[in-house]
């Protein structure tokens, strides 16, 4: 038995200790698989509890987004008419110290989400959000959540511009003069009748493009649906207020009854000399 144990302890530590681990895990496997189940659940937990806070943060900003867009007309009181030109627009964000840009930049909403928190406020040259985060990522329905509460706050919502969110009877008319160009339309080719005789080449043919029609199915149009723009600035610990007041120094100032002596007599010099000035000015005239 002694030569047992000591052959035994003279194996490397690391076989030695799995030999051992190996029957007491066995005893207490119920209780360690209990463990890290609860560990699993815990997690999964917190996940789901993140999910649905988010859900309801974004279904609550949507509810409150649409039942104010009756007041649509007081809600776009802070909204430049520049905007609503497309001309006048361009022309006025071309200078880089344009008036749009510094006004938009000084609104800004700080909001916090379940994602983190997130300032936010509107690029009137890029025409869309930029926002700090917390986080790396945000989904875009969670961004577009944001956007929804900064248009009411900041009463700007012809700025949202989402084709999913907004009724077709109210949408924004940002989408048809920014976003959706007309089509020019071709000016008809007048066709003027030539006959065969007076051509000196030969007479070229005209092919149309016949239309294939595969039996009762129409070719769908795709639809290309307007969304809203995000610019990520990056992280919230490098937001920086972009109006920051200068500080102003002020001079210090000594007090005695020597300075105000001196004060004094420089005060009166001033009016003796003054006068001696008048008196000259006087007897120059009279002199005259």
């Amino acid at each position: 038995m002694n030569k047992f144990f000591h052959k035994w302890f003279q194996k490397p530590l690391v076989i030695s200790s799995f030999f051992i681990s190996i029957p007491i895990l066995y005893v207490y496997k119920s209780h360690l698989y209990s463990f890290v189940r609860s560990l699993l659940i815990k997690e999964n937990e917190k996940k789901e509890n993140i999910l649905t806070q988010t859900d309801q943060y974004i279904e609550r900003n949507k509810q409150i987004f649409l039942e104010q867009l009756d007041k649509r007309n007081i809600l776009n009181s802070n909204v430049q008419k520049e905007f609503y030109n497309k001309e006048s627009y361009k022309k006025e964000v071309e200078d880089i110290n344009n008036n749009l840009e510094e006004i938009w930049k000084k609104k800004i909403l700080i909001e916090n989400t379940p994602r983190g928190n997130v300032y936010m406020y509107y690029d009137a040259y890029k025409m869309g959000f930029a926002y700090y985060s917390d986080t790396n990522s945000l989904p875009y329905k969670l961004l577009n959540a944001v956007a929804m509460k900064y248009c009411i706050r900041f009463h700007c919502v012809d700025f949202f511009i989402d084709q999913h969110i907004l009724p077709k009877d109210c949408e924004s008319p940002f989408i048809k003069i920014h976003h959706i160009e007309k089509k020019k339309k071709k000016k008809p080719i007048d066709k003027e009748i030539v006959k065969d005789d007076d051509l000196p080449f030969a007479k070229l043919k005209n092919y149309e493009k016949e239309k294939i029609s595969g039996g009762d199915k129409k070719e769908e149009k795709v639809k290309n649906i307007v969304s809203n723009v995000f610019i990520s600035m990056g992280k919230v610990i490098n937001f920086q207020p972009l109006f920051i007041p200068m500080k102003k120094t002020k001079s210090v100032q000594f007090e005695s009854e020597l300075i105000e002596n001196l004060n004094g007599e420089t005060s009166l010099q001033k009016e003796v000399l003054n006068y001696k000035n008048f008196k000259n000015q006087f007897l120059s005239s009279l002199n005259q």
